[in-house]
């Protein structure tokens, strides 16, 4: 019973979110951990299909970018990172 989450991980580094798409296995999802931006895909924070580690390290990258570039006040928690899972579906639950 409750929720499955998938595995993965939350990385404060480029090189950690690749070290924790390595140990989860390819192809992964890289997306930002903000208490404040809820829709991450609204300011491009989320990164799907990533095949290796420079990859993942780039996205990364890009992820701090445009958290920068869209909301500069942001405090950014680092970029979670957990494998495509094929057959599920994503839901978010707000609790206040």
């Amino acid at each position: 019973a409750g929720l499955q989450l998938a595995p993965g991980g939350l990385a404060s580094s480029a090189d950690q979110a690749a070290r924790i798409a390595d140990d989860v296995g390819y192809p992964v999802a890289a997306k930002l951990a903000s208490r404040e931006i809820q829709h991450k895909t609204d300011i491009g924070a989320v990164q799907l299909g990533l095949d290796g580690p420079d990859q993942v390290r780039r996205a990364f990258h890009e992820i701090e970018r445009r958290v920068k570039d869209e909301r500069g006040d942001v405090a950014m928690e680092g970029v979670l990172v957990q494998p495509l899972l094929s057959g599920s579906a994503e839901v978010m639950i707000g609790v206040q």
